[in-house]
């Protein structure tokens, strides 16, 4: 069974290879078509787009939760909470399998005391309807603006045969028809048949249509702007654009070898953006498409988990984009393997022992955690007051320096501290976001870190990122 998984798995991500693979290939055999044509980059389409994309997305997780409150009205998730759960999972569509950002959810609500079948029923509905929704809108918008034109259709009939397409996608999701055959495909799982009164009523179908349609426009919309933001796409066009996204997305969807349709989508898009441009553009738009959304995606999970745990966004952006807290875990822990039977001092430990590097070392170590806040429960100790001489084998300082003024002294009190070869140990930032305001003073270089530790006998000094673009140093200074 765990070769079947593994096979399949490697199974999914040859296939995704090899549609890029392809796609790339495409571009660089029209390289010089690219560097003919005449783009026409554009800053306020491009920031139009996330204006579009970003509630679009947000609206899904809103979407999750109605159909949440109408299957189970006396438990209600807020708001607020079911968003994070909901792209806590999306996260997970780049799995592949397709259902690990729904099991995610499961998970997560369960853990507030919501029911495993009203979570499981919610997210068959979420997909069911998700999908109806997208091809019903898609097909409807498509055959409007392309209806004559491919589809052979009179004047007089291209018009109404969208209209019929979606009255005939509307009864489908009637529940007496939707829900014979979602318990098809729960008998055929082998999960227990749901009863009438566990469906969702017709009135509520409709409203969760209703919801994703808006949601659709908007990110489609967003589509039409990334585009327009990179080359010339009339306005009357918008319709067209946006059906061509929603459905090449949804094609994706089914994809499910493909995690998050990466992949199929870019395929599709650029199969149906030839509609109106070279093969060589609606591919790269294709390709940008993929890196565009992923970053929507990235701005409201930073958004969420820095609102939710009441912590500066562009500081919670660096750390997932650079992996900073990584870079000095990796540090501390490749320092304190060895290290036994020392007296360590960490200033600045923060609250309780999150930020604390404590747990790096071993329990033969004497470890004084401090700081200057009462409240953490740790030693009082500023490091700008105090008089330490050859107390201390080792002494960390961990994000703490750029938050004290006198640096100098603070530096020249750490030196005095350390017995002779003793180690002191800093973490500082490079290009970093200002946070902890109004006591964020300094940012560092290299150079500045030697000129400042030159009193220390050897320096050994790390960066994070690039060296020209440092986001953060961790560095050992030796007494």
């Amino acid at each position: 069974m765990k070769n079947k998984t593994i096979i399949r798995k490697i199974f999914s991500y040859l296939i995704v290879f090899t549609i890029f693979f392809f796609l790339g290939k495409g571009l660089i055999e029209n390289w010089q078509k690219l560097k003919e044509y005449n783009f026409s980059f554009n800053y306020f389409y491009l920031i139009s787009s996330f204006v579009f994309l970003i509630p679009g997305i947000v609206l899904l997780g809103f979407i999750w939760n109605a159909i949440l409150r109408s299957l189970e009205p006396n438990k209600k998730l807020p708001f607020l909470k079911a968003l994070w759960f909901f792209v806590c999972g999306w996260l997970y569509r780049y799995l592949p399998g397709a259902v690990w950002m729904y099991l995610a959810r499961i998970y997560l609500g369960a853990k507030e005391g919501l029911s495993k079948k009203t979570l499981t029923l919610s997210v068959f509905y979420e997909a069911a309807l998700a999908i109806a929704s997208a091809f019903l809108l898609s097909i409807f918008l498509l055959g409007l603006v392309f209806g004559s034109k491919f589809l052979g259709l009179v004047p007089d009939f291209y018009i109404l045969f969208p209209v019929l397409a979606m009255g005939a996608g509307l009864v489908f999701i009637h529940p007496k028809i939707f829900n014979f055959f979602l318990n098809l495909f729960l008998k055929r799982i082998k999960k227990t048949e749901l009863l009438t009164g566990d469906f969702l009523s017709y009135s509520a179908v409709l409203k969760i249509i209703l919801y994703y349609f808006i949601s659709y426009i908007l990110i489609g919309a967003g589509f039409f702007f990334l585009v327009r933001s990179l080359a010339y796409l009339p306005f009357y066009d918008i319709l067209g654009a946006i059906g061509i996204y929603i459905l090449a997305s949804v094609l994706g969807t089914l994809a499910v070898f493909a995690p998050s349709g990466l992949g199929v989508r870019e395929a599709f898009l650029a199969i149906f953006l030839q509609l109106y441009f070279p093969l060589s553009i609606a591919t790269l738009i294709a390709l940008l498409a993929r890196v565009w959304t992923t970053l929507g995606e990235i701005t409201i999970f930073m958004g969420l988990y820095s609102f939710m745990n009441k912590k500066d966004f562009f500081r919670v952006l660096a750390h997932f984009i650079f992996r900073i807290r990584q870079f000095n875990n990796r540090c501390l822990k490749n320092l304190a393997g060895d290290i036994r039977n020392k007296r360590i001092l960490e200033i600045g430990s923060g609250q309780g022992d999150y930020y604390s590097a404590k747990h790096f070392f071993d329990s033969s170590n004497e470890f004084i955690q401090s700081d200057i806040v009462e409240g953490y429960g740790h030693k009082i100790i500023d490091v700008v007051q105090m008089n330490y001489k050859n107390e201390f084998d080792i002494i960390l300082s961990l994000s703490v320096l750029e938050h004290i003024f006198d640096i100098h002294q603070a530096i020249e009190n750490i030196y005095r501290a350390l017995r002779p070869d003793g180690l002191a140990v800093f973490f500082v930032p490079g290009f970093y976001p200002l946070h902890g305001e109004s006591n964020d003073y300094w940012r560092f270089t290299e150079h500045s870190l030697k000129r400042l530790l030159k009193k220390f006998k050897r320096i050994k000094i790390k960066h994070s990122g690039l060296k020209q673009f440092p986001f953060a140093y961790y560095i050992e200074a030796v007494k």
